[in-house]
């Protein structure tokens, strides 16, 4: 029997008391309205906030550029970039996102997009806000539900540390171009192996949390000398899966 996990409808959590908490009857209303296709809520430190009417050479408007910390519990911090519009921020908060800075904590609500850099090439996986609040005293969270189309041929492969991993590109809707965007998700050991199973074009739902990690990535000159240059790199790490829908398989 395949192993079943269930995806639980994602709610935006602020701690009582601070003043500048928002009320809980505003989260619980936020969290209704949110695409239950896509879904993210996250909590983090400030580290870096601009404003800017573009991310990475696409449009968005007026917004603010966001990269925020969220502590996992291990210790080890995931730096999230969220595109914030100016109209997803609370009215009340309005005036103080203009002098927000590094060490500020924000509440965000919305969903998981990826753009592509027109300059680069290179992809970035970010939080594309419906709702953001200044928040003096967060429960840090880090919370992201999608249901979509799987879009690569899933296939189970280890770490250099004997753990199984399957990679899963999930697609969703490209709230800037339109079209899809291809989420990158990773699914561990027992789901690795399970998730390995099914093709592409099998419809799932997943929760997890979006990660990022260090890598270096090396480019050689026409002197063939080689540089080295630290990147980082965003996916979604599931902790849920769920089979929704799957194609029929053609029989042999």
């Amino acid at each position: 029997m395949r192993p079943v996990f269930l995806v639980s409808c994602l709610t935006l959590r602020s701690s009582k008391g601070g003043t500048g908490d928002i009320s809980p009857a505003i989260i619980e209303r936020r969290s209704d309205e949110m695409n239950r296709d896509n879904m993210a809520g996250i909590a983090g430190e400030i580290t870096d906030l601009q404003k800017s009417t573009e991310l990475y050479g696409h449009e968005i408007g007026a917004a603010y550029i966001a990269k925020l910390a969220i502590p996992r519990i291990s210790g080890i911090e995931d730096e999230v970039i969220a595109a914030i519009p100016e109209t997803a921020i609370e009215p009340k908060d309005a005036e103080e996102m203009q002098e927000a800075q590094p060490g500020d904590k924000l509440l965000i609500a919305g969903k998981v997009q990826k753009v592509r850099n027109n300059e680069t090439g290179e992809t970035t996986v970010f939080i594309l806000a419906e709702f953001a609040s200044l928040v003096e005293h967060p429960l840090y969270q880090n919370e992201i539900a999608i249901t979509g189309e799987i879009m690569n041929t899933p296939a189970v492969r280890e770490t250099p540390r004997g753990k199984k991993i399957t990679d899963l590109m999930i697609r969703v809707d490209n709230e800037l171009d339109g079209g899809g965007a291809y989420i990158p998700c990773i699914c561990w050991q027992a789901a690795a192996e399970e998730m390995a199973k099914y093709s592409r074009g099998t419809v799932v739902k997943l929760k997890g949390r979006l990660q990022s990690r260090e890598y270096i990535k090396r480019r050689y000159t026409d002197s063939d000398s080689e540089t080295e240059e630290i990147k980082i790199s965003r996916e979604v790490s599931a902790e849920q899966i769920e089979v929704w829908w799957q194609p029929e398989r053609e029989e042999q």
